[in-house]
């Protein structure tokens, strides 16, 4: 399996009122493959299916202290997944994040510092199936997909100057995922799991500006 991610954070610019509120957000891409090869009959053969997801979460905060901060990432994110070849098969899913947090900065090495959000993601949203058949294109939309999350992220920061500083933050972090999907035929397919993830939506970037 391969995967490859990127992910902008173009806009994230905060605004801080005596140094405790600020607000931002992180303009995200991600871009990634699925990798399979099938070997038979002294053959191999090798399916490639892509995956898209563009993000935009602004975000408001208040900070306790140096080391403790609250706050809440809110927004749209939209995932174009392709699921199966021959018939081409793609899945279609937009929806609305709100992921409120705490954050604690651990460690300080002069210009860094290395923190940890305490995250807890809600998210709703609606998936449209589409199939490419004899040149036609089947579509089957499903009323509602929601999920629910809660992870421990880490992340970095550094600070350029009394204005202007960088986050960088890595995967899913360590927690609990749960995701389910109503179907047309008033089915419902819930997906749960545990564990530690760094990599599934790589590294996010983030700037932000304090006056």
């Amino acid at each position: 399996m391969k995967k490859i991610f990127m992910t902008l954070a173009a806009v994230a610019i905060a605004a801080t009122v005596n140094a405790q509120i600020y607000v931002g957000g992180t303009l995200g891409f991600e871009s990634g493959n699925n990798k399979t090869e099938l070997s038979a009959a002294g053959a191999t053969t090798t399916t490639e299916l892509g995956t898209t997801t563009f993000s935009i979460l602004p975000e408001f905060g208040y900070k306790i202290d140096d080391q403790m901060a609250i706050g809440v990432a809110f927004g749209y994110s939209y995932t174009s997944e392709e699921t199966g070849k021959n018939p081409d098969t793609k899945d279609k899913t937009s929806r609305f994040e709100f992921n409120p947090y705490f954050r604690y900065t651990f460690l300080q090495m002069g210009s860094f510092s290395v923190f940890a959000d305490a995250q807890v993601g809600f998210y709703t949203g609606k998936t449209t199936t589409e199939a490419s058949v004899a040149g036609a294109v089947v579509s089957v939309e499903y009323p509602k997909v929601s999920g629910f999350s809660f992870a421990i992220r880490p992340g970095i920061a550094y600070q350029a100057n009394d204005a202007l500083s960088f986050v960088a933050k890595l995967g899913n972090g360590l927690g609990y995922w749960r995701d389910k999907v109503e179907t047309n035929a008033n089915t419902t397919i819930t997906d749960t799991s545990f564990g530690l993830n760094l990599s599934s939506i790589g590294l996010q970037f983030g700037a932000y500006y304090n006056f």
